[in-house]
């Protein structure tokens, strides 16, 4: 939900990036997974930069002596080679919720993506199989179904969507509304529905749950191929690489003019 939950300090040689919990857990967090994932995310949005100006750094775990520090990026000096060619698609990087055209990527493309994430404890697989699509669909309008009728996970969606545009570049987290790609009438029905009774109670008459549902399940049906990233273990540096892989494979897709 673009929490962004990190913060950093900046010492002589270093950046320290730390758990930023000041805003309680969500719902849907556990054991801070999440927010490691995050994390690893942005210290490799961090490093990517950094390198484009010049600097090469190296990432490395801090220990338990001090457990609100997540990593530390250090300045190794030295003249650096040339930067890493992701790094210019930071800026074009973006979330597109359109439906996408089935089978519109190739296996080449996906390879490539596959090795841009390749670190310890991370593996990136594709599904493009239908009867796996299908799967997955079920699985992701099961899972969009129960999200919505939840009281929590609902106080939470519209705790951090932002309908005005000046108020979401205020505010830095949360989550633009015209990012969703709704239309004005889906747009107006979710604001109507902003109090859980009258979400519950319209939901009762039209179905509104399953009606979101489905157009999730539809998503992944129309998608070229849907990509899982698994971790080796839930550690706090697997989790951590995790973010990283799914920063890198992400800024690869848009490298290669995927969506």
């Amino acid at each position: 939900n673009n929490h962004q939950p990190w913060r950093v300090r900046y010492g002589p040689q270093h950046l320290d990036i730390l758990h930023d919990d000041v805003s309680k857990p969500e719902f849907l967090e556990v054991n801070d997974e999440a927010a490691r994932i995050a994390v690893g995310m942005f210290t490799e949005t961090l490093r990517l930069a950094l390198g484009q100006q010049g600097v090469d750094t190296e990432m490395t775990p801090v220990g338990d002596d001090q457990p609100a520090v997540w990593a530390r990026l250090s300045a190794r000096g030295g003249a650096t080679g040339q930067p890493d060619p992701l790094a210019a698609q930071i800026v074009h990087r973006v979330t597109n919720r359109k439906l996408y055209a089935g089978g519109s990527c190739t296996a080449g493309e996906l390879a490539a993506m596959q090795v841009a994430a390749t670190l310890p404890g991370t593996a990136l697989h594709f599904h493009r199989a239908p009867e796996a699509m299908r799967a997955i669909a079920h699985a992701v309008r099961l899972c969009d179904g129960v999200r919505m009728v939840n009281p929590r996970c609902h106080e939470e969606f519209h705790q951090q969507t932002h309908w005005s545009a000046k108020r979401a570049a205020e505010i830095g987290t949360g989550c633009d509304a015209r990012t969703y790609e709704l239309k004005p009438h889906e747009a107006a029905l979710i604001r109507m529905t902003r109090s859980y009774q009258v979400m519950r109670a319209v939901d009762a008459v039209i179905r509104m749950s399953s009606i979101a549902a489905a157009y999730a399940g539809r998503q992944i049906l129309a998608s070229g191929a849907i990509g899982m990233l698994e971790v080796a273990d839930h550690e706090p540096a697997t989790l951590h690489a995790a973010g990283v892989a799914l920063q890198r494979a992400w800024l690869e897709a848009t490298r290669l003019g995927l969506a």
